[in-house]
């Protein structure tokens, strides 16, 4: 049936590159542009025919099925090096050598010290880093500017006269917070972009902060995964695929963030010995315990020296009375799926009455949203973090995050 399917859309494709169909824009308000309308439908069918040449996965991402399919592209190459100065992060590595052997990592010769750099790691619950806490939950609810008057207030409570701040956070809230910063010796930019990783253009800048963190999409570490080897024979290293992909996830932010504090100042080595001048970082962690252990041993163990310190920042009433008890146990239970998402599949309510101790009245309000709030925070955090809610019978099942859901390629 694919492969039926693949050849009609490679027919397609052709016939309208060959200009046998006409195109007629069918909002009235727009100007028809059926050259790019052109392009645009032949690139959809080439990418679609792509992914159902070969064994591909659906991945549950939001409110979407998203069907993808990676390919492994070293060997196209042939023999080639990778300058990764992050590579000791990156899990990608240490999965192709397990898998494949194709890859030997030489030893790097340690040239900077950052024992005059300190990095000051907060944890407060009143700011979650996700995506949906920290901009989609506030902005839905009417309060992102209580969100962007805190942060700004942490910035200036930090700042003096003669420093220079980068801050990196979402690309959504880079206009917002440039819009509303009084401060001139702060600089925005966002997770993605040159400018976070690799650049040298804030080099003289003597302090950093990052709000948020940088996750792509989950097919985008499924793909990674499943791109490596056959399937079949593949050897995770963390007790499953989806062990791997997840441990993926968690150290790209990792990597993300070193990349980022290295934009600075304490990229430069200022003495024969590799130390560089004194700087500070800043970083919010929203009391994940998991990744606050994650990001603090990773960083000790990349930037040799570097001082790691608690810190409280003083956070605004308007934002501490926004978040429930309710919603911090709707954190605490994500948190607690996504770690039994490498040795399970799904979990039901009983599963998490069980582990929890709470009556079914407090999961209920928890996990079941009024009917004015289809978006309630449970539901957003499961559509971000690719939990799907289903019943069975009378019974609420809630699937995990997998990699499982493959069809079998068409050559095999």
């Amino acid at each position: 049936m694919f492969h039926r399917l693949r050849e009609n859309l490679l027919e397609l494709a052709a016939a309208i590159r060959d200009n046998e169909f006409n195109f007629t824009s069918r909002l009235r308000s727009k100007k028809s542009n059926t050259i790019q309308e052109r392009i645009d439908i032949v690139s959809l069918l080439d990418r679609i025919s792509f992914v159902i040449n070969g064994r591909f996965l659906h991945t549950k991402e939001g409110r979407n099925i998203v069907v993808s399919r990676g390919e492994n592209l070293i060997k196209v190459f042939g023999s080639i090096a990778v300058l990764d100065a992050t590579s000791n992060i990156n899990p990608q590595y240490a999965y192709h050598t397990l898998n494949l052997r194709d890859i030997k990592l030489l030893d790097r010769i340690a040239v900077r010290k950052y024992g005059y750099a300190t990095l000051y790691m907060c944890t407060a619950k009143a700011l979650p880093q996700s995506k949906t806490g920290l901009l989609t939950k506030p902005k839905s609810e009417g309060y992102l500017q209580d969100v962007i008057d805190n942060y700004l207030s942490i910035i200036g409570s930090i700042l003096k006269p003669e420093d220079t701040l980068l801050v990196v956070t979402y690309k959504d809230m880079v206009p917002v917070l440039k819009d509303k910063c009084p401060y001139d010796n702060v600089e925005f930019i966002h997770y993605g972009s040159s400018e976070a990783r690799g650049s040298n253009k804030y080099s003289s800048f003597n302090k950093a902060m990052a709000i948020g963190w940088f996750r792509k999409p989950k097919h985008y570490y499924n793909n990674i995964v499943a791109s490596i080897t056959d399937w079949d024979t593949y050897t995770p290293s963390n007790g499953s695929k989806q062990g791997d992909a997840t441990h993926l996830e968690q150290m790209l932010i990792v990597d993300d963030l070193v990349q980022f504090f290295n934009r600075v100042r304490c990229r430069i080595a200022t003495t024969a010995d590799g130390d560089c001048a004194k700087t500070e970082l800043y970083l919010f962690t929203g009391n994940r315990d998991d990744m606050s252990e994650i990001i603090e041993n990773t960083l000790a163990e990349e930037m040799t020296g570097l001082n790691i310190k608690s810190w409280h920042p003083a956070i605004t009433p308007a934002l501490k009375k926004k978040r429930t008890k309710i919603e911090e146990r709707a954190e605490l239970l994500i948190e607690w799926m996504l770690a039994k998402s490498s040795g399970y599949d799904t979990i039901s309510i009983n599963d998490i009455l069980d582990y929890f101790g709470w009556g079914r009245n407090t999961l209920n309000s928890i996990t079941n949203p009024k009917k004015k709030e289809k978006d309630n925070y449970f539901t957003l955090m499961c559509e971000e973090e690719g939990i799907v809610r289903y019943k069975e019978g009378r019974t609420t099942i809630f699937k995990l995050p997998s990699m499982d859901s493959f069809i079998p390629s068409l050559n095999s």
